[in-house]
């Protein structure tokens, strides 16, 4: 085996042990149900607080739990191992998030 030989075997190595680390990364940061939820009560509440009118953000505050239960009952989790696609519908309206590395990504709000 030539130097040139065992430089790209390392090398091959090398990538070989990234991919895997990133991979192994994703597959355990990959959010679960429980976490959709909890990330849904928080935007509840955020956005309710955002509002002029108190009585909207005295209502988020106090319902942002049972509406973000309220929203993962018609949520559907499709687990890809690296990554999770949540799709929630509800009457005519309708979402999907991805989550990754313990966060959420919102690609269509109602």
């Amino acid at each position: 085996m030539t130097s040139e030989t065992i430089s790209i075997s390392r090398r091959k190595l090398v990538y070989a042990i990234i991919a895997l680390g990133i991979v192994a990364t994703l597959a355990a940061t990959n959010p679960t149900i429980d976490q959709y939820q909890e990330y849904i009560r928080q935007t509840i509440v955020k956005d309710s607080w955002s509002s002029p009118d108190q009585g909207e953000r005295t209502l988020g505050a106090l319902f942002g739990g049972l509406a973000s239960m309220l929203v993962v009952g018609q949520t559907i989790r499709h687990n890809y191992l690296l990554v999770s696609v949540y799709e929630t519908r509800m009457d005519q309206k309708s979402m999907r998030a991805i989550g990754l590395l313990n966060s959420f990504i919102m690609l269509k709000k109602p």
